[in-house]
Formats: C-alpha cells, sequence, structure tokens
C-alpha cells in the first residue's frame, strides 16, 4: 500500500516533461533505481526545487534540524550572478550567506549561470527554539532584483537521499548512520529474511586470546556481543591468560552470560603478541575462523556482513572497518573506514588492524608452522592480494586502546623485506608510529622531464631553476615544449638556459592547446626510460623528490608514482586523486594544512591509489607508450591523467603516491581557469561526459582506495 501511496503522489504532481523522463527511464534503468528516483521527486516536491523566476534558478536540497542544529542548502544561480542569500524565520534575519560551493553539476547542467561551478551555497545555525515550519530565502542577484522562496523544514530521516550532499559535521555523519540503524527496524527484517536465503551456513569459530588488561566489565561486552550475532552458528574459543587473576577458565564458566554449551575454554595462553598459530586453530571446529584482540567487541550486524561475503565473495581472506566504543556513555566515535588491501599502505603500518576472518583450511595453508602477529600476517598475504576481501563495515568496536608495539612491528616488516629480497633500508615515517620502506635504486635510469608551456618566463624560470637546486638525482633531462610561445623574452632565456645546460632542450609545437597531444608529442622527443610529465607553474621543494619517486616506479610492479603537491600558502593541492568524488573524480584532501596528516594520516603515507595528477606524475616510457600515452582526441585538457592511471591499472600495475616528493604547484596559473569561458565550459562538459561513459563500469563501484562510507561531495 505504501508503494501505491508514493506512485499516487507522484502521480499528482508530475509534469508532462517528466512523462517523458519516466518513459526513457522505463526503457533503460532498473526498478529499483526508479523508485528510488520516485522518492526522491517526492521529497523534491515537498521543497518546492527546482524554481525559476525570470532568469534565476533556485534549488534547495534540504532544510532540517539536526543535533541542535539547522541545516540548510543547494544551490542558486543566474546569468547576472548572485550577490548573497538572506534566510529568514518570519521577519527574523538568521543569517546572509554566499554561493561558493564547489558543485560541478551544476557547472555542465546550466553552462550559462554567472560562476556555476560554485554555486551551491550551505546553512548551520545553532538552534534552540521551537522548530520553525519554514524557512524563507531571499536571493539578492548581483543586478540588483530580489526573489523570496519559502521552503519547509523536513526530518532529516525524509531526507535519505541527501545526506551525502548534507553540510554535516563528521562526526554528526558517524552519528546519524548510527540513528538510522536504530530507527529503521526494516533494515534489521531485512537482514535476517536475506540472512536465511544464505546456502552456505558454515560453522564460524570466534577465537579470543584474553588480554592481561581485559576486566569482568569488558569480557560481559564481549559475550554479549557474541550472543547478539544475527547468525548463531558459531562456537567461542577462550584462551585465558595467566597474568589476568580475575578472569580464568573458573570464573569464566560460572557466568551466566556465557553459552556453556557453545563455549571452550583453554587455559593459560600467554603469547599476544604472535597469536595467529597453527596449535591454536587446530582447537578450532568452524569452517570459517574470526580472531580479533579482546580490547573488541562484535557489532551486532558482524555475523551478517560475514556471511554476505562468505556466500557472495571468492575470497579466503576477509578484514573490515572499526570504531571506537565507551561503555560507560554508550557511545560510538572515531570510524576508521579503510582502504581495500593497499601493498603500499601496509609497508607503512598495519592499517587493516587486528581483525580477521579466515577460511580455515586456506589460513593453515598460510601459516604453516610459523606463529604470526596480526601485522605479520597482513603482510604475508602481499603476494595472495586476490584472496582477501575487506568488507566495508563497522564490524567491531574498539573498548580500550592498546599500546603499539612499534619495535614488534618494525621487527615484522624487517623480516618481510628479507624474505622477500627487497633492497631498502627501513626508517621511521613522517607520522609516529609508522614506517618508510626507502627502496634503493638499482639503476639510475635517465629520466625525461617533459615541460609544455607557453610563454611566461618568470614561471617558467622559478620551475626550472628550482629542478637546478634542489634535485639530488643524478641522471635527468629536460624536454621543454613551447606551445604557441610568441615573446621575445621567451626565446632568449631558452636560448641562454639550452646554452648553459646541454641537457636541457626546447622544441616548438605551435598547435592548438592540447595538453594530451603536446605531452605525448614531448614524450617522442624523449630518450629517458621513465619520463615524468611536470607542469610549468611546478616549484620544486624537497631535494630528494626525484630520488623518492624513481625509487617506486624502478619496481616492476610499478606503472606510475605521484607527488605530494601544495599550494603557495602551505595547503595540499594533491595528495593523490579520488575516483567518484563529484561524480568524476578530484584531488584528495585539498586545501587541508601541509602540517595536518589528513583522514587516517595518508596524506602523509606511500600508499597505492587509482590515480594520480599529471602535473608532477612519474611513468615508465614502455608503459607509457603501451597504454597510448594521454587520450588526445576526447581528453585534451581534462582528466586525462586520470584516465592515463586507470589505464595503467588496467595492465594490473600499480599507481603509487609518495609524501617525500614535495613540490609547489600554482596550478593552471599560465592557462587560466577551466570555467572562463563558454568554449572552455563547453569542453569539460564533454570531456567530463566521455570519462564517464569511458569509465563506465569503475565508477559503478567504489574506488578500491577510498571507503563507500566516506563522502563523494568533497574532496577533504
Amino acid at each position: 500500500m505504501k508503494f501505491l501511496s508514493y506512485i499516487a503522489n507522484f502521480l499528482k504532481s508530475i509534469s508532462i516533461k517528466n512523462f517523458q523522463t519516466l518513459f526513457r527511464a522505463i526503457k533503460t534503468e532498473s526498478p529499483k533505481k526508479i523508485f528510488k528516483n520516485f522518492r526522491k521527486l517526492l521529497v523534491d516536491d515537498k521543497l518546492g526545487r527546482v524554481q525559476r523566476v525570470g532568469d534565476l534558478l533556485f534549488c534547495c536540497d534540504f532544510v532540517t534540524f539536526y543535533k541542535k542544529n539547522l541545516l540548510a542548502g543547494g544551490w542558486t544561480g543566474a546569468p547576472s550572478g548572485i550577490q548573497n542569500i538572506n534566510i529568514y524565520n518570519g521577519n527574523d534575519l538568521l543569517d546572509s550567506v554566499i554561493c561558493q560551493k564547489f558543485r560541478p553539476d551544476i557547472e555542465q547542467n546550466y553552462p550559462d549561470i554567472k560562476n556555476a561551478a560554485n554555486a551551491g551555497f550551505e546553512f548551520r545555525k545553532k538552534w534552540t527554539q521551537p522548530l520553525p515550519e519554514k524557512l524563507i530565502f531571499e536571493v539578492t542577484q548581483e543586478n540588483g532584483q530580489v526573489f523570496k522562496f519559502p521552503i519547509k523544514v523536513i526530518d532529516i530521516f525524509e531526507l535519505k537521499d541527501y545526506y551525502p550532499s548534507m553540510n554535516l559535521l563528521p562526526f554528526e555523519a558517524f552519528q546519524l548512520l548510527i540513528e538510522i540503524e536504530k530507527k529503521d527496524i526494516s533494515i534489521r527484517k531485512n537482514r535476517l529474511k536475506k540472512l536465511a536465503t544464505f546456502k552456505n551456513r558454515p560453522l564460524i569459530s570466534i577465537v579470543s586470546i584474553l588480554e592481561e588488561k581485559l576486566d569482568a566489565t569488558q569480557f560481559e561486552a564481549l559475550a554479549n556481543s557474541i550472543e547478539k550475532q544475527m547468525y548463531d552458528h558459531w562456537e567461542w574459543i577462550i584462551f585465558t591468560n595467566p597474568k589476568n587473576s580475575t578472569i580464568n577458565e573458573s570464573w569464566i564458566l560460572d557466568q551466566t552470560f556465557i553459552d556453556k554449551n557453545k563455549t571452550k575454554v583453554i587455559a593459560s595462553f600467554t603469547e599476544n603478541n604472535r597469536p595467529i598459530q597453527k596449535k591454536i586453530i587446530e582447537h578450532c571446529n568452524g569452517e570459517w575462523i574470526c580472531q580479533f584482540r579482546t580490547n573488541c567487541i562484535l557489532e551486532e550486524n558482524s555475523f551478517y556482513w560475514i556471511m554476505d561475503a562468505i556466500n557472495n565473495q571468492q575470497a579466503h581472506f576477509f578484514s573490515s572497518d572499526n570504531d571506537c566504543f565507551d561503555l560507560i556513555k554508550k557511545e560510538r566515535s572515531e570510524p576508521d573506514f579503510k582502504s581495500n588491501f593497499n601493498e603500499a599502505l601496509l609497508q607503512c603500518h598495519n592499517y587493516i588492524g587486528r581483525f580477521f576472518v579466515a577460511n580455515k583450511t586456506a589460513l593453515l595453508n598460510k601459516i604453516e608452522n610459523k606463529n604470526h602477529s596480526y601485522y605479520s600476517f597482513w603482510l604475508s598475504l602481499t603476494l595472495n592480494q586476490e584472496n582477501i576481501y575487506h568488507i566495508p563495515k563497522v564490524s567491531y568496536h574498539q573498548i580500550f586502546a592498546l599500546d603499539t608495539n612499534t619495535i614488534l612491528d618494525k621487527n615484522d616488516l624487517d623480516v618481510h623485506r628479507m624474505e622477500n629480497c627487497i633492497d631498502a633500508v627501513l626508517e621511521n615515517g613522517i607520522v609516529k608510529n609508522t614506517f618508510r620502506v626507502k627502496y634503493q635504486i638499482a639503476e639510475p635510469k635517465l629520466v625525461s622531464i617533459v615541460i609544455p608551456f607557453k610563454d611566461d618566463v618568470d614561471t617558467l624560470k622559478k620551475c626550472i631553476d628550482s629542478i637546478l637546486l634542489k634535485t639530488n638525482y643524478p641522471n635527468f633531462e629536460v624536454v621543454l615544449v613551447s606551445n604557441n610561445s610568441s615573446e621575445e623574452a621567451t626565446f632568449n632565456y631558452l636560448e641562454e638556459l639550452t646554452k648553459q645546460h646541454p641537457f636541457i632542450k626546447y622544441f616548438k609545437y605551435d598547435i592548438p592547446f592540447n595538453y594530451s597531444k603536446i605531452n605525448n608529442w614531448g614524450v617522442e622527443k624523449a630518450n629517458g626510460d621513465y619520463i615524468l610529465l611536470l607542469n610549468n607553474d611546478i616549484e620544486v621543494i624537497s631535494e630528494n623528490w626525484l630520488s623518492s619517486m624513481v625509487e617506486h616506479v624502478q619496481q616492476e610492479k610499478v606503472g606510475a608514482v605521484g607527488a605530494k603537491l601544495l599550494y603557495p600558502d602551505d595547503t595540499v593541492q594533491h595528495a593523490g586523486i579520488v575516483i567518484g568524488i563529484h561524480g568524476v573524480a578530484e584531488n584528495a584532501h585539498k586545501y587541508i594544512s601541509k602540517d595536518d596528516h589528513g583522514y587516517a594520516n595518508r596524506i602523509d603515507l606511500i600508499q597505492n591509489l587509482s590515480a594520480c595528477t599529471a602535473a608532477c606524475l612519474l611513468i615508465k616510457k614502455s608503459v607509457f607508450e603501451k597504454v597510448g600515452g594521454l587520450d588526445e582526441v576526447n581528453l585534451k585538457v581534462n582528466f586525462n591523467d586520470v584516465d592515463l592511471c586507470l589505464k595503467i591499472r588496467e595492465l594490473g600495475l600499480q599507481i603509487v603516491y609518495t609524501p617525500y616528493a614535495q613540490l609547489y604547484h600554482y596550478e593552471s596559473k599560465s592557462r587560466g581557469n577551466n570555467y572562463s569561458t563558454p568554449e572552455k565550459r563547453q569542453r569539460e562538459i564533454e570531456e567530463i561526459q566521455y570519462f564517464k561513459k569511458r569509465w563506465k563500469q569503475f565508477l559503478k563501484t567504489t574506488d578500491p582506495y577510498y571507503n563507500p562510507n566516506l563522502t563523494h561531495s568533497k574532496a577533504d
């Protein structure tokens, strides 16, 4: 009946144009997607969006209330531009905001709007008074015209499709997700129903090796978290710790909250540093093993997600996300949303954590007679990555912290290095309790630094001078490609430069600006085994920048290496690229201070990513040629570097980001903004459309190095 009500209400408000859209959707979209859009259109109707008055467009995505805050967001624009938006409760002015939120979707769909790329607005205000029925949005255009739009305040739980675009703080967003789980009883019902359909219903053996610090309250919380699991075909194998005098075998078996028929207690085990052992696993009867440190408890949906993975993923080993849980306040916090298996990141620290689910047979075959820590176990799976699946759900909660055993972790990493004959030295990382595997450069092969430019001698000179003064890599050449330069000062500088430095050469390539074609042409003129694509508006910061990149690109499994780029104000411009942000791709951690380590410290950790910017990208020349270089037909200016990296990944090669190569980037200083002319706007729209079509399958799935629980509407 609820579905029929949705349809009836939808038909009341739908226009002829909407019917045409619906007809096209029925031919091309799945019923699930169509129904989701029905629901969204009903909410749109409540909000009264999109509204047009003359040449002014106004769209309010949401007006709602959460955590003692009134929240609103949307976009507006006109060819003449928008001055500001005053927001009223009745006659009371609450705030005045300006449009400055990045909205590339508006740029694509409404190119005639002035400053369309930043047409979004956000509003947040502390609110302890009775909730207003509606807010008034008074939009003032730059030409002086004023229009008012009354918008209803809607319960936040009715706005499910708009959560990603809300200006929630991270802790608010996480708490909202938790509240949705608690409020919506249909979620649990649907999970129980799906659980009943799983054909593979194995016994799961839970392995707990008790911590010395574990107290009775924490142990009871652990036991209760196991008892609450939706999937109840499990056994619990508990290894007591002689250093824990409270929680011993007799005490455990006396507790009423323990299911004694499903629990086995084994006395005295102290090897917490090497808990993954054959003699432990052999005590388990289950086909699958779930093992984790006992400073943690299970999320009540944990076994549902695990069973879903066992039944639907071709993998033998599973990891998951986690957060922290305060047993006194009963509050969850600090969610750790992780990357899929990330070899380079794992060599910096054990980002995966101390929790795993494994097929018993595969686990025994893997560990054989060797005793593993959690870190050494994950490192041992590096050559078996296709057998690992990351469950992007918070499957467990940390209830108290354990001291990080940096010495043990470093020893594990060193043993892994030696066993795999990795020619590297092990150093401490930029971030506390992390490491840097610094690879020795086997042979300093020639690097060709390809720099396209057009006049602007001062910018080019700053770039070249920084390379000459701050590069300790011994073997490089510079290939300068002039594209339509016309100033006498430019050519005077080039003549003098090439006379002084024989390893610097320049060429003229006077064609209409096509970034991809110019770089491809420059690569043809290069003699190096490695190609460094470099923008002319780059300035080197760290002397070891090129060496830090070569140490990775020399590896057989690596196709390209990117660097940490900063704006002149020392905020991050690039720390890798995430596919899917703003619907296409965007630089990660943009505008964050260079001293901030970023989410999960990832700004300052070497890691695998799906893409890095060609503003500074080191590539094997053979790989560049194999993938056909940059796409000079369909991606002349935008997203050609992302496309290049994805083509490299299709070959099975890795993209590596290193924070040890640091440079300033004055970003597109010599070419201007992509939106500065109608032609540039149209070109970008077409290139975005092509990219979405070319990488449709990749965009359907989440970037493997970016957790799907993280935002796709912001780059921070």
